[in-house]
């Protein structure tokens, strides 16, 4: 019998996509960007997870994090929860299921934490809605070596900010979503030389938002299918 020996180089962004679904159905509407994905990346490693799956790998790899990822109100929370934990443990691309993607992102491989600019506020905007960064960070898509520190930093984060209360939309981006990872990087970027920043680069959001924002670099779009907004609809 053969011994064949599996070999995880750490220094590079494993060929694999992760997607998160309530179920282990995917609703029609993300068939033309699920189709995408998998054109453009033939030869990767692509997963789907649901309810069941996501929670039971935080129960059996991050155990610690259980109560805080059960204890919230709204599943978006947990999927934003999720998405980090499962990068951080396997190591790969996230990436919502209405990304629509534009190229292969092989070169990307080379790195070891990608991030992605979901929009660049005006100083208006920031002191109109309150927020301290220009520069926002998406988590519709981003991707890194397994273990990559800055996302347990992430983790934890969020973690210590389970006690937010939840009464609008924003609170739950500041508490699990861009909000925070934005924050996060902006206390932090300075401890990391090995960030890659993809920034839109032009491209103007190929929904709504009429500005320059939600892409991930050349490489994806993002459409805005989440269903989660009760505000802003």
């Amino acid at each position: 019998m053969s011994l064949i020996l599996y070999w995880i180089n750490m220094e590079i962004i494993p060929k694999s996509i992760h997607l998160i679904n309530k179920t282990n159905e995917v609703h029609e509407k993300y068939q033309e960007y699920l189709a995408s994905i998998r054109r453009l990346h033939p030869h990767w490693n692509i997963k789907i997870y649901d309810d069941i799956e996501a929670r039971g790998i935080v129960a059996l790899e991050m155990p610690e994090i259980l109560k805080t990822y059960d204890s919230y109100e709204w599943d978006i929370q947990r999927a934003d929860l999720f998405r980090l934990i499962v990068v951080y443990l396997y190591g790969g691309f996230y990436m919502d299921l209405d990304m629509l993607c534009l190229r292969n992102m092989d070169d990307l491989c080379h790195n070891r934490l990608v991030l992605g600019e979901e929009k660049t506020m005006t100083s208006d905007e920031c002191r109109a809605f309150g927020l301290k960064h220009e520069l926002r960070i998406a988590n519709y898509m981003f991707g890194a070596i397994p273990r990559h520190t800055f996302l347990i930093s992430v983790i934890n984060t969020i973690a210590e900010a389970n006690h937010i209360k939840i009464t609008k939309e924003d609170d739950i981006l500041e508490s699990t979503g861009p909000g925070l990872l934005t924050r996060v990087y902006h206390q932090q970027k300075k401890k990391y030389d090995d960030i890659t920043l993809l920034f839109n680069k032009g491209q103007k959001c190929m929904k709504w938002c009429d500005t320059f924002s939600c892409h991930f670099g050349d490489y994806a779009a993002h459409f805005h299918h989440g269903n989660w907004r009760w505000e802003n609809k």
